[in-house]
């Protein structure tokens, strides 16, 4: 039996997300052979300073000024190491008892906190013979954390991410590309969850109801009031979902709102592919996990708001594949929505693009790559990636301008 623990942190709510989607595809490929554990380890296994770091996302992620000067003190990969290094002094007691509480042949992270001071805690005093593994969850650009050169192993999900691996120090034989980690559960009733009829029926909306679903991410971040107030004004006969996370006030303003509209006020959603499957159209933030279940449950999809630096590189990502289109106002959202309600030749190409970018079967390509590490596992397998020439993104190229400025 092998025994794998993925290690997840609850800021946002893409790690969580993406660590569910891999318990399901190693508990898939490697059958009865496989246990899996999920473990906070931002929460039950750090210093006190390293345990603030979700309610800070939550705080910071509000303020994209604020954002953009957090992501920039990670730049480079010289910062990057010293962060590392505070960090596994901060965390050596506490990572020590991840061990002792969860012994295991593999760990498998999907959050860059801690990445660094887990591999040294793991090669101190871990269980003897154990491995570990980082699946990173961003899309093209993000922080040089998720990079540890000590790791067995690195997936990466597309090649832009590859070429910053390899450039913050990852050494190549040890990094994979595999499609981003999405639970089979958005891929089509036949994955296990609803119809969009039975999705409509469960909240209590028409089937020819025009659904517009509001989203921003598990902390309720960017304009969301204003986008659900150009929304109200464009159009009429919306039922608009507006899903607020854990942002409390924003819940409230809304909810106190007098709207022209039916507009439902949702807090953290327990079930996001059933409200997917209900709305015809997406509005969201650039959160990786997002994007890709609602390209997997194929809803056409606005983008109106990015955090500076770390999720330029998914906005370009989905755009140039044409899974989606980025507003860059409420009222260019609200627009670019009804357009999407209105043009079903528009809609039905965005489908079609999603299609081809959001992958069925990723997470148990993923946990092949995986438990490789622990035992042969017959599954579906991915070359290593190939060095690409540099492919001509706003996102990419800032990042490497910014990476370049730090080291």
């Amino acid at each position: 039996m092998a025994r794998v623990v993925v290690l997840y942190s609850t800021s946002g709510g893409g790690h969580l997300s993406a660590a569910r989607a891999l318990e399901e595809g190693l508990v898939r490929t490697g059958g009865g052979a496989v246990e899996v554990q999920l473990v906070d380890a931002v929460g039950r296994y750090s210093s006190r300073a390293v345990r603030m770091l979700p309610a800070m996302y939550s705080r910071v992620s509000r303020s994209p000024a604020l954002w953009f000067a957090w992501y920039l003190l990670v730049a480079g990969p010289r910062r990057s190491r010293l962060v590392d290094a505070v960090t596994g002094r901060l965390c050596r007691r506490r990572s020590a008892a991840l061990f002792t509480d969860h012994p295991a042949d593999l760990y498998v992270s999907v959050h860059p906190a801690l990445n660094g001071p887990v591999v040294a805690a793991l090669r101190r005093e871990g269980p003897a013979g154990a491995r570990f593994a980082t699946v990173v969850t961003d899309l093209v650009t993000m922080s040089p954390l998720w990079f540890c050169a000590d790791a067995d192993l690195c997936v990466v999900p597309t090649a832009g991410a590859a070429r910053l691996a390899l450039g913050s120090g990852m050494p190549a034989e040890r990094l994979r590309t595999a499609p981003y980690p999405v639970a089979e559960s958005y891929f089509g009733p036949d994955g296990g969850t609803s119809s969009r009829r039975e999705a409509r029926a469960v909240l209590g909306v028409a089937d020819d109801a025009r659904v517009v679903l509001v989203v921003g991410g598990a902390e309720g971040v960017g304009p969301i009031a204003q986008v659900v107030a150009a929304l109200d004004a464009a159009a009429t006969g919306l039922v608009v979902l507006a899903v607020c996370g854990r942002n409390r006030g924003l819940a409230a303003r809304l909810a106190a709102g007098r709207w022209r509209n039916e507009v439902r006020v949702i807090g953290l959603a327990p079930d996001l592919v059933g409200l997917l499957r209900a709305a015809d159209v997406v509005l969201t933030k650039a959160g990786p996990a997002t994007l890709l279940e609602a390209a997997a449950v194929r809803v056409p999809t606005v983008v109106f708001h990015r955090l500076p630096g770390q999720e330029e590189g998914n906005v370009d990502h989905v755009v140039t594949a044409g899974a989606a289109v980025e507003a860059p106002t409420p009222k260019d959202a609200a627009a670019a929505a009804v357009r999407l309600l209105d043009e079903e030749a528009a809609a039905q190409r965005m489908r079609h693009a999603q299609t081809r970018l959001a992958a069925p079967g990723a997470s148990a390509v993923v946990a092949g790559l995986l438990l490789g590490l622990v035992a042969p596992v017959a599954g579906p397998q991915v070359p290593q990636p190939v060095p690409l020439p540099l492919q001509r993104r706003r996102g990419v190229r800032r990042v490497r301008r910014l990476r370049g400025a730090a080291a």
